[in-house]
């Protein structure tokens, strides 16, 4: 079973620093101390290529950038329903076939999906508000990006996913 080295956060909740370990099959801790835990810092789980499954508590609401980065085994992934920050690179070289992205989540900032050579399809929640520029980047199985009508979306939102289809919401 992995191991976690875990912060103190200024809201009195606990961050996870660094994970270290070979599970294929990785459970995020809510807890710490009693204390939930609500994010996963950057590069948690960068280039840890035998993990195949993460199972993300509800408690998590930030989801730092670089955190999947090379996890080409890992397919599906399922969002917590509260998180509400998906940062840069967070996606970044994944495995990923298919993204649910939170109603909470308000913004997509550049390159948070990139370079994900499977993924196909990604349905962003209600209350995505901005998409940014290159946000969505270098997908070549893209197929269908489903947004919210009313979302401010960059005009270099999309880069270099020759099959993607637009469908608003």
């Amino acid at each position: 079973m992995g191991e976690y080295n875990y912060k103190l956060a200024d809201n009195d909740t606990y961050m996870l620093m660094h994970y270290e370990g070979d599970d294929v099959n990785v459970v995020v801790p809510n807890t710490f101390y009693g204390k939930p835990v609500t994010l996963m810092y950057d590069s948690l789980y960068a280039h840890h290529s035998e993990i195949e499954t993460i199972t993300i508590p509800d408690t998590i609401t930030c989801i730092g950038g670089h955190i999947f980065d090379g996890l080409d085994q890992l397919k599906s992934l399922e969002l917590p329903p509260h998180l509400m920050d998906l940062m840069q690179y967070a996606f970044v070289r994944c495995g990923v076939e298919e993204v649910n992205v939170p109603d909470e989540v308000r913004l997509i900032l550049p390159y948070t999906f990139t370079e994900c050579a499977s993924l196909k399809t990604i349905r962003l929640g209600k209350g995505v508000k901005r998409i940014y520029g290159k946000a969505f980047s270098s997908l070549p199985e893209l197929t269908d990006l489903y947004i919210p009508t009313g979302t401010k979306v960059s005009e270099v939102a999309i880069d270099h996913c020759p099959k993607v289809q637009i469908h608003y919401y």
